[in-house]
């Protein structure tokens, strides 16, 4: 837990930094976290042989809606949803390394309330955000290793995912898109 904790500290530093030198001034107002429809955001830690990826996007571009789902159809969204971002291996892909999953966390606790409203009274008002998470044990195998985000194939609403991360070797931040759906770790 704290080894987490620090990982997070440390990624919030180095994306700070980031943000502070970027050319765009537009790329500056839109830090970490920040809730913008169509965007997402993949934060990338690798130390030694772990990887940890956290994937996080406003739930409108994952399921359609940011309200709470209370109707029977929309929490049955929020499960397929949450079930697709399950299926890893059809998000992310790897090269230069064999990554075996450990394991996978996926919340979208914010979008299924029980008990404290009826069936029909979503809350309209909120911004919520599905969060996923991914640890994996990477064998690096060349002396580059990529991850190619095929979010974009399975999630049609994101246009682009804000990319940051850091290794043993480099950091750096990137955007990717449709067609540029590469990480390049080092």
């Amino acid at each position: 837990m704290k080894a987490d904790l620090l990982k997070v500290m440390i990624l919030n530093i180095a994306f700070s930094c980031l943000l502070v030198h970027a050319k765009n001034p537009q790329e500056q107002k839109v830090g970490l976290n920040a809730h913008v429809h169509g965007s997402s955001e993949l934060m990338i830690v690798m130390e030694g042989r772990v990887l940890e990826i956290q994937f996080i996007s406003p739930a409108i571009n994952l399921i359609g809606f940011e309200h709470q789902a209370m109707t029977k159809q929309d929490i049955a969204i929020v499960k397929n949803t949450a079930s697709l971002l399950g299926e890893h291996d059809e998000l992310f892909s790897f090269s230069g390394s064999r990554c075996s999953l450990i394991n996978s966390v996926i919340d979208t606790s914010d979008l299924i309330k029980r008990d404290e409203h009826k069936e029909g009274h979503a809350i309209h008002d909120t911004h919520t955000q599905i969060v996923s998470k991914y640890n994996y044990d990477c064998e690096v195998m060349s002396k580059s290793l990529t991850i190619t985000a095929t979010l974009f194939d399975t999630f049609s609403n994101i246009q682009q995912v804000r990319v940051m991360w850091i290794t043993d070797k480099k950091q750096g931040a990137v955007t990717l898109n449709a067609e540029n759906k590469t990480i390049n770790l080092w």
